[in-house]
């Protein structure tokens, strides 16, 4: 909320909903080997980072 309240986390999302749906994005990354073998597990992370990033941030031109 107070990253919303600067500015930095999108104001529109809901604070619980969204926390529900990162917890549950990154829980299941260290199971990503074993769905995905063969896969570069630190640039994964690196993609999660990145993906969650872009989530929060806000839209420009989105009109919030």
């Amino acid at each position: 909320m107070a990253g919303q309240a600067r500015g930095d986390v999108d104001a529109g999302l809901d604070p619980e909903q969204t926390s529900a749906i990162l917890i549950a994005v990154l829980d299941a990354v260290p199971m990503l080997p074993l769905m995905a073998p063969g896969i570069d597990f630190k640039e994964s992370r690196r993609l999660v980072s990145t993906m969650v990033g872009r989530f929060l941030r806000p839209q420009q031109g989105s009109g919030r």
